[in-house]
């Protein structure tokens, strides 16, 4: 009789490891899953935000120098500020999962390029054609925007491992092979956040 518990014991003891190994197994793949959906969300965002502000430069600087802008430059400024303001706070919002940009706050990058979203979306609007002509007013505000963009833009430059031209929206094909391995736990996409917001105040406010 002795000798049937002792048989018993072991074996209860080892279908019990088995059991909780296979969970363990388990549970590993469903977050390393999930890590993997999260790196490569946090990479299409990451494109969209840091992509924006050197394409925005360069069609902010041809509106200026030429004085007019068309419909589909206030279209795509319209765009690229929204990313600037929304994405940004996507991704804001995914760290209260991850919790990695400690003490950043977004408030001054939204509330600035919503304003600069806001700017085009009713200029757009108001454009009895496809070209119109600026007046000074408006020149100098685009003026505050290509300043900030041009500061977006070298933090990108000095940020990231990989970036696209300016006359194209978008990065190359290597950022989201490279950025996507190195997944969340990457400290990329925080150090271009805070870069963003040590570069922006509201000097650049144009309300």
């Amino acid at each position: 009789m002795n000798l049937g518990k002792n048989i018993i014991i072991p074996f209860t003891l080892g279908i019990g490891m088995i059991i909780f190994l296979t969970l363990w197994i388990l549970s590993e793949r469903d977050n390393q899953s999930y890590e993997r959906y999260l790196s490569e969300e946090l990479v299409n965002q990451v494109v969209q935000i840091s992509s924006a502000p050197p394409y925005a430069l360069s069609i902010l600087q041809d509106v200026i120098e030429k004085g007019e802008i068309t419909q589909v430059q206030a279209g795509e400024l319209e765009s690229n500020f929204y990313y600037l303001a929304f994405v940004t706070q996507d991704i804001s919002q995914m760290d209260i999962y991850l919790n990695r940009l400690g003490d950043y706050n977004h408030n001054q990058i939204v509330s600035i390029n919503n304003d600069y979203r806001e700017f085009f979306m009713f200029l757009k609007r108001d454009m009895e054609s496809n070209e119109a002509a600026l007046t000074t007013e408006q020149l100098e505000e685009l003026q505050l925007m290509e300043r900030l963009m041009q500061h977006y833009s070298k933090v990108v430059e000095d940020t990231l491992m990989f970036t696209g031209d300016g006359d194209t929206n978008g990065q190359p094909s290597e950022f989201f092979d490279y950025y996507s391995e190195q997944g969340i736990k990457d400290d990329y996409w925080v150090d271009l956040l805070k870069g963003y917001e040590r570069v922006t105040d509201f000097s650049y406010s144009i309300n």
